[in-house]
């Protein structure tokens, strides 16, 4: 069944009114006729049954198929460094599909791309929520504000923080003396890596080098690598690590 995912503001009176993009998808994308049921996600309340009324400009809720999402396992968030052709696009839907909690792109000294417009942030917005759908997940990513440096990569009190580096150590060590943490932030740098002022600020911010393997990922992808395997070590248990390779 047809899947739309929706914020809970949207929700009015038991109805949902469709904007442009979504009235297309469904009527000429999907061929969804009217009073035809598909599914609903609306955050942080759940999974709805719904039928599209006689115009084909509202959804109409009708009854809670799930509650709300629980809590992520490992709220991974990715704070991937600005990469040339808009390839964050490709993060935010490869990541959103893997299961990342959130995005908070930054800007590095060696990004060629050093700002992104209000339409692209509101376009990562797009592809999250569609990739959201497409994947039958229970939530939204969030996209958070872009940082204009490593120094305001910061780390809550409950998060570990994690440098992709080849040098660092390997993944399964890192996440045996990690204990099975709750939220995990991870960085990844630009194209020709991260500056040595860069690494070494994050450092001291609270942040470990740790080596996803013998190979040299390419920026849009380190950090979504990272993240499948971060859930794959959460949700598989000790037993897991002795399937992903030590060697770096």
């Amino acid at each position: 069944m047809i899947r739309l995912a929706f914020s809970g503001d949207r929700l009015i009176d038991q109805r949902i009114e469709l904007e442009r993009g979504d009235r297309h998808y469904l009527t000429k994308v999907m061929r969804v006729a009217p009073g035809a049921a598909i599914e609903v996600m609306i955050e942080g309340m759940g999974l709805f049954h719904a039928r599209v009324d006689a115009t084909a400009s509202n959804l109409i809720i009708e009854r809670q198929l799930l509650a709300a999402a629980a809590a992520p396992d490992l709220a991974i968030t990715l704070a991937p460094a600005l990469i040339k052709h808009d390839l964050l696009a490709q993060v935010v839907e490869k990541g959103t599909e893997v299961g990342v909690f959130a995005f908070e792109a930054w800007v590095s000294e060696r990004s060629i791309v050093r700002s992104v417009s209000a339409s692209k942030w509101d376009r990562w917005q797009k592809i999250a929520k569609e990739a959201t759908e497409q994947c039958r997940r229970k939530e939204i990513p969030r996209i958070l504000e872009v940082k204009p440096n490593a120094g305001c990569l910061t780390l809550s009190e409950d998060q570990l923080g994690i440098v992709w580096d080849p040098r660092g150590i390997p993944l399964v060590e890192w996440w045996q003396k990690a204990r099975r943490p709750k939220a995990v932030k991870t960085v990844s740098g630009p194209e020709g890596g991260l500056s040595p002022q860069e690494y070494a600020l994050l450092i001291r911010q609270g942040f470990v080098g740790v080596c996803l393997g013998p190979q040299i990922f390419r920026a849009e992808n380190a950090g979504v690598f990272g993240a499948l395997l971060l859930h794959f070590l959460s949700r598989e248990g000790p037993e897991s690590t002795s399937m992903i390779g030590r060697d770096c």
